[in-house]
Parts: C-alpha cells; structure tokens; sequence
C-alpha cells in the first residue's frame, strides 16, 4: 500500500465510530456505479425497469442514511 494511503488509513482508523461510518459513505458516494448499472451494461435499462417495478420493500436513501 502507497504510504500517504497507509498513513490516511491509520488517521481514518483514529476517528470516532460516527465519523468513520461517515467518511466510507461519502468515499463510497465518488467511486463509479458497479458495472452491472453502468448505463452502456447490456441489461441496465432492464434491471432499471425490475428494480423500479418493485418497490415494495424499498427506503428512501435519505431516510437509511439518517439512520447511521
């Protein structure tokens, strides 16, 4: 590991609990969709359609993340 990550690491891993939860989802939200989603993914738009056609169980992202 390149060492201005592994001392990045070491600093993340001194924060406080909320903090650390935190700092993942906002390093979480800039990385690119998994390649299954990408939109020139041959079934994205029909994955798109059966992901919107049950939302039965669904959560608003919002109301999850306030939960952390």
């Amino acid at each position: 590991m390149d060492p201005s990550i592994q001392s990045l690491f070491d600093a993340a891993l001194k924060l406080p609990d909320a903090d650390r939860s935190d700092l993942v989802f906002r390093l979480l939200e800039t990385l690119p969709p998994p390649e299954v989603l990408r939109d020139d993914a041959p079934d994205f738009e029909q994955e798109l359609e059966r992901r919107f056609a049950d939302q039965s169980d669904a959560i608003p992202w919002l109301e999850l993340r306030a939960e952390q």
